[in-house]
């Protein structure tokens, strides 16, 4: 296990955590680990681990880098945020590791999950958000009201850049999510109220007004660069076109 990767896990995957979304019962804990107050170890690995939806792409995309470690710090920006691991893992792959571990539930609807495997679609966690958990689903069918569009503004790792910051609360400027003539997309840039938690040192310091950061539930969880902001944008599009063309199984 490398610190790094490590860490950055955590602070991805604190957010929906704490909320019961995502993970093991162990947010105080994950919490301590994404905060540096405790060393990344091998308890920081078994509570990845319980990760179910995170895990096994981690998996995935660590046999493409040749290691044996998920929570290497070039795997778990792959699975996040985006690098050239998300396109190094072979057609053959990860077409089995969609028909293995979505197939059984989503029945004839692997084959829409099938449809982008070595086109756009990537084992990036903005696949996971809009080509497989349910909630576009609900929107097609009306269901839901606004919570489904909410969850995943919320859920998709978003960005921005910091045009004010008022404590721990940052204002930042950034695409949101839209839900319009059923069809997803990406907004005009607008403004909107995140947090970062200042126990977060390693993050604190870098942040500044025009620093672009990464967003989990409304959560600063990473500083980007332009590599990584690229990277972000790309693969969430991708991810957002091939919903819109192909359809989404609802999975739950």
């Amino acid at each position: 296990m490398t610190g790094q990767g490590a860490v950055r896990f955590a602070r991805f995957a604190v957010p929906p955590n704490e909320r019961g979304y995502c993970g093991p019962d162990s947010a105080s804990e994950l919490a301590a680990y994404r905060a540096e107050e405790l060393v990344a170890d091998a308890g920081l690995d078994e509570l990845a681990s319980g990760f179910e939806g995170a895990w096994p792409y981690l998996k995935l995309l660590a046999g493409a880098a040749g290691t044996d470690d998920p929570l290497d710090d070039r795997v778990v920006e792959a699975y996040w945020i985006g690098n050239d691991l998300c396109h190094a893992v072979t057609v053959n792959d990860w077409g089995w590791h969609v028909i293995d571990r979505f197939g059984p539930r989503a029945g004839r609807d692997t084959e829409r999950l099938l449809t982008g495997v070595g086109h756009e679609a990537a084992p990036h966690h903005s696949f996971h958000v809009f080509c497989v958990y349910p909630w576009i689903g609900l929107l097609r069918e009306g269901k839901g009201g606004v919570e489904p569009l909410r969850i995943l503004r919320q859920c998709h790792i978003s960005w921005g850049a910091v045009v004010d910051r008022l404590g721990d609360q940052l204002v930042i400027e950034g695409p949101a999510l839209t839900w319009t003539n059923g069809r997803l997309g990406l907004g005009p840039l607008s403004t909107r109220t995140v947090w970062l938690d200042p126990r977060l040192i390693s993050l604190t310091g870098q942040v500044e007004i025009g620093t672009v950061v990464a967003v989990h539930w409304d959560q600063v969880v990473d500083v980007l660069d332009a590599r990584q902001l690229g990277w972000l944008e790309a693969t969430t599009r991708a991810h957002i076109g091939l919903a819109n063309r192909t359809g989404v199984p609802v999975i739950g």
